[in-house]
């Protein structure tokens, strides 16, 4: 079953590349939908208050655009662009909560993870060079007690996802355009096999071979052919080959129709 229509784009690479882009989108706003309303419920208990009401909003919005990208899912790539701008919207909130566990800077590393694969290496990195040191000065300032091997851990721990996501994004790329590129390679060349099969099948139904016995006239030389009637020897041959004939007279024949000329030689 198809993802979505494709009538409206422009070739079969498109549709494979963004479809899985579609699929990607998806899945991560059902997961993040699902974890946004848990976390809504615990920190709601430990009296985060501000940070459960984000939660709560983060699984209206990702529930919104599912619905959203399932009705209309020519608009995904839109309905990328407003999921990324949210988990970044997100993480620099959820960065600035004073109250919320140090641990929940983390969850800043979905932002690059997301948006490189969802908008591609150039847009995502643009993103993630915006946004996650935007994070990290909030996450800091909002916790200022931690000790400095805690902030460098986080931030390098969130540098190195953003430098793998990069990577990952430019090699998947580079593949799939060479994987492209051998399949229109490919199908060029199978196009040209097809015109060349094409040209020799439509030679061989014009050519026309003479099989088995032919019934031959002793005498007169005609030939009986299969409705029982007598052709000469060269309507016969000349409807059923590609063979022309020019007549001429033979040496022998020759002399005995024109004596006269042979006489003195």
């Amino acid at each position: 079953m198809k993802l979505f229509s494709v009538s409206s784009w422009k070739n079969d690479h498109i549709t494979y590349m963004d479809s899985r882009r579609y699929v990607l989108l998806r899945v991560s706003l059902a997961l993040i939908a699902i974890i946004g309303l848990v976390f809504s419920v615990i920190n709601y208990h430990r009296g985060l208050f501000l940070l459960a009401t984000v939660e709560v909003a983060v699984f209206v919005f990702c529930i919104i655009i599912l619905l959203f990208v399932h009705l209309r899912p020519k608009y995904f790539s839109l309905a990328c662009t407003i999921f990324v701008v949210m988990t970044f919207i997100f993480g620099v909130i959820a960065s600035s909560i004073k109250n919320a566990d140090p641990t929940i800077f983390v969850w800043t590393g979905l932002g690059p993870l997301i948006a490189f694969f969802l908008l591609g290496a150039r847009r995502g990195f643009l993103f993630s060079a915006f946004t996650v040191p935007l994070c990290a000065i909030f996450f800091i300032n909002s916790h200022p007690d931690l000790p400095l091997v805690a902030y460098l851990n986080v931030i390098i721990f969130i540098l190195c996802v953003v430098a793998l996501s990069m990577y990952y994004e430019i090699t998947r790329a580079d593949t799939e355009a060479a994987l492209i590129l051998d399949v229109e390679e490919r199908q060029k060349k199978e196009a040209e096999l097809r015109i060349i099969n094409q040209n020799l099948q439509d030679a061989l139904d014009h050519i026309k071979t003479l099989r088995g016995l032919l019934p031959i006239c002793a005498s007169c030389k005609n030939i009986r052919n299969d409705k029982g009637y007598w052709e000469q020897i060269e309507v016969y041959i000349r409807n059923r080959s590609a063979a022309e004939f020019s007549h001429s007279i033979c040496p022998d024949c020759a002399k005995k129709l024109y004596p006269e000329l042979y006489k003195n030689k």
